[in-house]
């Protein structure tokens, strides 16, 4: 992400003309706390501690194409995806993605967890279609809009397509899943790190 990120950024500042660019980065670089972020938090204030190493490649990203904006040498849109899930009218999703495997693996090992602990955390999938004709609109677009305002840090603008109203616990999820996948027994162990492993192995053929 970082290295074809720096390429990018010199293929924008090249020439005279200014360019916009519209960069796809993710929610993840907020860390996953509590306190759920708006388009004006300044990312540079965030702990790396908590994030994947997918989500901290997208954090110094972000800070590179910050220091571009600063030095207005392109104007920089960010656009920060939650989860992204499948279509919304088609149903057609990324079959190797992480859920994806998920629901391989409980299908593999014919077991779907069930816990209290799993009622209060929760799915907020957004529609790929969704994700995808923003981003068009936003990359067509000769000026950002001028209802968007800057970040307090003045680094860029950005939009944050997130679901936050038709969440669903992953208690729920596995339950759909139990009705489609009758054989599923019900666990509220989690499979060990091995089988887990060997689980995911298949999956991902």
């Amino acid at each position: 992400n970082v290295q074809s990120t720096k390429e990018v950024i010199k293929l924008v500042v090249s020439g005279r003309k200014r360019k916009n660019l519209v960069y796809i980065s993710t929610i993840g670089v907020f860390g996953g706390g509590q306190v759920e972020p708006d388009e004006y938090t300044d990312i540079t204030q965030q702990s790396l501690f908590r994030m994947s190493g997918y989500s901290k490649s997208k954090w110094v990203c972000e800070v590179l194409l910050g220091q571009v904006r600063e030095q207005k040498l392109a104007s920089v849109t960010i656009v920060r995806p939650g989860l992204i899930g499948a279509h919304s009218v088609t149903g057609e999703g990324n079959v190797r993605d992480w859920l994806s495997w998920m629901v391989r693996a409980a299908q593999t090992l014919k077991l779907a967890p069930t816990s209290e602990a799993l009622k209060s955390v929760f799915l907020r999938l957004v529609p790929v279609d969704y994700v995808a004709q923003t981003v068009a609109i936003l990359s067509l677009s000769h000026e950002v809009p001028s209802t968007s305002k800057e970040c307090s840090s003045d680094v860029f603008f950005a939009y944050h397509l997130v679901n936050s109203d038709d969440a669903i616990s992953y208690q729920e999820f596995f339950n759909c899943l139990k009705r489609v996948c009758p054989n599923l027994k019900e666990t509220g162990e989690a499979p060990s790190t091995k089988s887990f492993r060997h689980v995911m192995s298949i999956s991902c053929q």
